[in-house]
């Protein structure tokens, strides 16, 4: 496939995207940006053999087991602005995913470290966190009901919970890591905030599933309820969901005889929670997707099971990127971005929305919705175009542009 863009733009694009080039021109901040990044920065937390050398189990075993039916859907509807201000974030973790580390780097303009400072899985335990198996979630498929989606993935629907990190007989790890200990770090001391991480690793196969995500700003204040004190800080600054993910399955691999962190190819995010941006922004596309089928069906009673996903091209359309700039979205898209050097250089093209098909009564309905990310190499989407494709002519110029430079790249061999 080959891409067509105004010839007089495209050395602005290079530039912009930072992949080939050593050096940067001055850019404008209308279209990286960099305000929008920052507060990003700060806002993501209030949204989303190593064993034996110290990470040590929590011991709280399983307080906390989220509610099944979470708020969907939402009564208010996304302002056009907020919209807009979404897509455009959208837009700008594109590049970041498709760009190599050093093209990320010059991208920031050293706003911030477009690596994450969190590459030891050590560093955990250093800073307060603990972990253990949630043996509540099973893993019978009743706590976290996807089984179809998960077998049509190709992935392996075993049950039973390891008994350890380093227990390979079965694929899936129920983890919560708790930061449930106070830490004192070169002078500084974080108390315990109680942030609950609930994620479920298949480090053989390739996925994740984020399945409850409490941040140390949001839990630090009702800390009580797990046994703690109330907190409003300072937090562990290894606070974030991608770092703390990133870590767990960095960890994983490690144990299961120190298997390649590049496979990963899908992340679940199992019921988007209520009142957040990206509840909103499934709300509004689901919408427009009953106008476009000419259904006289109330959002209430619109069903998108798996067999009837809706999906989403991230990459092409304002849908897409809307989505992808939510807090959910960019979480799974700065996983990518912040650990290139282990993870290697991957987009998130396509995703895929849908209603779990419930748990002890499956006519339990509405179901708060979830999401699949696919994960690929970012070289990969020029030669194997993502379902649904979309079409070339309507792409936006800065689409087009970032489309040509990564053709350019999988000629040249640069930036895999």
């Amino acid at each position: 496939m080959h891409f067509q863009c105004n010839k007089w733009q495209v050395p602005v694009v290079t530039l912009l995207l930072g992949i080939i080039t050593i050096t940067l021109a001055p850019l404008h901040n209308s279209f990286i940006g960099l305000p929008i990044w920052n507060q990003y920065i700060k806002d993501e937390t209030s949204e989303l053999a190593l064993a034996t050398r110290g990470h040590q189990k929590s011991g709280l075993g399983n307080l906390t087991r989220r509610s099944v039916l979470d708020g969907w859907p939402p009564t208010a509807d996304i302002s056009d602005n907020d919209w807009n201000t979404l897509v455009s974030r959208g837009q700008e973790l594109i590049t970041l995913m498709a760009a190599s580390q050093p093209g990320a780097d010059a991208l920031t303009r050293g706003s911030f470290a477009s690596q994450s400072r969190w590459a030891d899985p050590l560093d955990m335990p250093s800073y307060g966190w603990r972990y253990d198996y949630d043996l509540q979630v099973g893993f019978d498929w009743r706590a976290v009901p996807i089984q179809d989606t998960i077998s049509s993935l190709g992935f392996s629907t075993d049950e039973t919970v390891p008994s350890d990190l380093d227990d390979r007989g079965h694929p899936w790890h129920p983890i919560q890591q708790w930061n449930s200990a106070q830490a004192t770090v070169e002078g500084s001391v974080y108390p315990a905030s109680f942030a609950l991480y609930e994620t479920i690793y298949n480090i053989q196969q390739g996925a994740i599933i984020s399945y409850d995500s409490r941040s140390p700003s949001y839990n630090g204040p009702r800390a009580s309820n797990f046994g703690g004190t109330d907190t409003n800080g300072p937090y562990t600054p290894l606070s974030r969901w991608s770092d703390i993910t990133f870590l767990t399955y960095k960890e994983l691999a490690a144990a299961q005889g120190n298997m390649a962190l590049d496979n990963l190819r899908t992340v679940v995010v199992f019921q988007i929670s209520e009142g957040t941006n990206t509840q909103l922004v499934i709300k509004r596309i689901l919408e427009a997707r009953i106008r476009d089928q000419g259904l006289n069906t109330a959002i209430t009673d619109y069903s998108f099971k798996w067999n009837a996903k809706q999906d989403v091209n991230l990459l092409g359309t304002a849908e897409g990127q809307a989505l992808l700039g939510t807090p959910i979205g960019a979480g799974v898209a700065w996983l990518l971005i912040q650990h290139k050097q282990a993870l290697g250089t991957k987009i998130t093209p396509t995703a895929h929305i849908f209603q779990d098909i419930g748990g002890e009564d499956p006519e339990d309905f509405p179901r708060p919705p979830s999401i699949v990310f696919d994960i690929v190499d970012s070289i990969r989407i020029v030669n194997a175009p993502w379902q649904p494709a979309p079409n070339q002519d309507e792409w936006p110029e800065w689409m087009c542009h970032l489309m040509q430079t990564l053709q350019n790249e999988a000629q040249t061999g640069d930036g895999a």
